[in-house]
């Protein structure tokens, strides 16, 4: 865990939570342009997180969906139920609807897929912590287009979010 900046109240808060470093460390240098505006805590774990929560208030979380221990989706369900007041933007590479509608369903505010802009980071940013909802058009395209039956919905999306997960730690050839 790491802070960066000191709190103040004409600041928000904004807890990043990724498992990289380097994730971490670009995404500060992505948000530098509106970094006045914000203190910025970085966690590497959920569990992490979960600590950084319990000690100080926080305007915004930006989590991954893929890391060990606690996945996106725990923490997401985590943030929302014991800290109601914090809007979450998970920032992902997985750019599939059934991710992004997972993410919703645990209570997320907004869905950017990592190989997204920088300006589009920033612009999800803004209007998450605003009380927003962000969604990339073409993501919210397919998503609308599964929602309607126009595309033949993915054999992933009726495996549990736990089945989805050793599933993933399978292809990444782990036990």
């Amino acid at each position: 865990m790491k802070r960066e900046g000191a709190r103040s109240a004409d600041r928000f808060s904004l807890l990043m939570v990724d498992d990289h470093t380097v994730v971490r460390e670009g995404l500060k240098r992505v948000l530098d342009p509106i970094a006045h505006e914000w203190a910025i805590t970085e966690a590497g774990t959920g569990f992490q997180a979960l600590e950084c929560l319990r000690r100080q208030t926080f305007h915004l979380a930006i989590v991954d969906l893929s890391m060990p221990g606690m996945s996106g989706l725990d923490l997401i369900r985590r943030i929302k139920s014991d800290f109601p007041g914090v809007a979450v933007l998970v920032l992902s590479m997985h750019g599939e609807e059934q991710y992004a509608m997972r993410a919703f369903k645990a209570g997320a505010n907004g869905y950017v897929t990592k190989d997204s802009a920088s300006t589009e980071l920033i612009a999800a940013v803004r209007k998450v912590a605003l009380g927003g909802s962000y969604v990339s058009a073409s993501l919210a395209e397919r998503v609308v287009q599964l929602l309607n039956g126009q595309k033949p919905e993915p054999r992933l999306s009726s495996l549990s979010d736990r089945e989805l997960e050793v599933l993933k730690r399978i292809v990444a050839g782990e036990r």
